[in-house]
């Protein structure tokens, strides 16, 4: 969802939201399955940019919000490590 660069490093950032925690958690919805698929999408971005030994890691935000109070943020950095 975001690419930026914190303290020299590049983050890709996954920002999931729910409603509530019933099913799970948002941060829970990065399963296997997505982290293959936003490793891919990183490793072609960083080779399109000529950017193969940038430091990189994989953040991400969960958010929780019903829409009637204030949403919760919950950030994890370093949320995995890129899969082969």
């Amino acid at each position: 969802d975001v690419i930026a660069l914190k303290d020299g490093v590049l983050v890709f950032l996954e920002i999931k939201t729910r409603r509530d925690s019933r099913f799970g958690s948002p941060e829970e919805a990065v399963d296997w399955k997505k982290r293959q698929k936003l490793t891919r999408v990183a490793q072609a971005y960083l080779q399109a940019e000529g950017l193969e030994n940038q430091a990189a890691r994989f953040d991400v935000l969960s958010v929780i919000w019903d829409g009637r109070q204030e949403p919760r943020f919950s950030l994890l950095e370093d949320a995995f490590m890129v899969e082969a």
